[in-house]
């Protein structure tokens, strides 16, 4: 009789045991998917940056090359105008999106 107590006792040792690896198996996945899914969210904010950057870029030197041709470009207010909206081009490069 006590060899059956025995293994049932080592039987529900066992279970509970594998209980155990079930749950931090499933805290480990959900750990992980939780940082892919911010990696995932980091790579998107990055590739929005840069893609915002270079229109920037565009907008600018677009900007800069029709205003040189004509006679506005001399006027104080419009190399304002434009350093600003250069400045706030890099500003919003480090502005989460």
């Amino acid at each position: 009789m006590g060899k059956t107590l025995e293994q049932g006792l080592m039987e529900v040792l066992e279970e509970e045991e594998l209980a155990n690896l079930r749950a931090h198996q499933d805290e480990y996945d959900q750990i992980r998917a939780a940082e892919l899914a911010e990696a995932q969210r980091m790579e998107a904010a990055e590739t929005r940056r840069a893609q915002e950057k270079e229109r920037r870029i565009k907008q600018v030197s677009s900007s800069s090359s029709s205003s040189s041709s004509s006679s506005v470009s001399s006027s104080p207010g419009c190399w304002r105008c434009l350093f600003l909206l250069l400045l706030l081009s890099y500003l919003f490069l480090f502005v989460d999106l």
